[in-house]
């Protein structure tokens, strides 16, 4: 059960690779969006399948009524299970999504910021010269790593975008919490909605025919 909220888990988590391998700023929004709406279909995915098993049992109309609380119902206990800001965030994000979708312009965007980053020394694949910087490191006169400049993109929203005041006051929120690049926001979210599709696994459970 709920094997096209897990594919679409799947896809988020494939344009979240392309995120993080990006410092291209066209492309750190692109696949961004992409994700975000890759993010919005699992909850999509999740209330087609409960709507596929009560309709089983139930008539149309009665059916799309339970499918529609159900779903309610589940993510406010997902939510519960989750702490800290991590609500906020997928709701936000959620929110986003249906910005970028339905409004004339965008509520985010990407503010670039170059940052010094180690990263793990990279190995020449001369099989001469291979063995004498590894002998290098080993005796620490080379260091294992090295320190790269990296741009890495944080997001900014505009509240004003939504004429939603429960959104423009989560926007608002958001922008309170510790700042966080776009790649370690998309990593929590894609974390989220893995867990999300896990509880609805353990915790759906269909109507019965009566």
């Amino acid at each position: 059960m709920f094997e096209k909220a897990h594919r679409k888990v799947a896809e988020c988590a494939f344009f979240l690779r392309q995120l993080c391998e990006t410092q291209d700023p066209d492309a750190t929004e692109f696949f961004f969006n992409a994700l975000l709406n890759a993010g919005k279909n699992v909850v999509y995915a999740l209330r087609a399948q409960v709507y596929s098993c009560e309709r089983t049992y139930l008539p149309c109309k009665q059916a799309n009524k339970k499918a529609n609380q159900t779903c309610i119902n589940h993510i406010k206990a997902w939510k519960r299970t989750t702490g800290g800001s991590h609500p906020t965030l997928f709701d936000v994000l959620q929110d986003v999504r249906d910005i970028e979708t339905h409004a004339n312009r965008s509520a985010n965007r990407y503010l670039p910021q170059t940052e010094e980053r180690r990263h793990l020394r990279p190995i020449s694949s001369d099989p001469h010269i291979a063995p004498v910087e590894i002998m290098y490191m080993h005796r620490r006169q080379l260091s294992p790593d090295v320190i790269v400049s990296t741009t890495v993109y944080y997001l900014h929203l505009d509240p004003a975008v939504s004429a939603k005041k429960g959104v423009q006051a989560r926007f608002k929120q958001f922008d309170k919490r510790k700042p966080a690049s776009v790649a370690e926001l998309a990593t929590i979210y894609t974390d989220l909605l893995r867990s999300l599709v896990t509880y609805f696994i353990q915790h759906y459970v269909p109507s019965v025919p009566p």
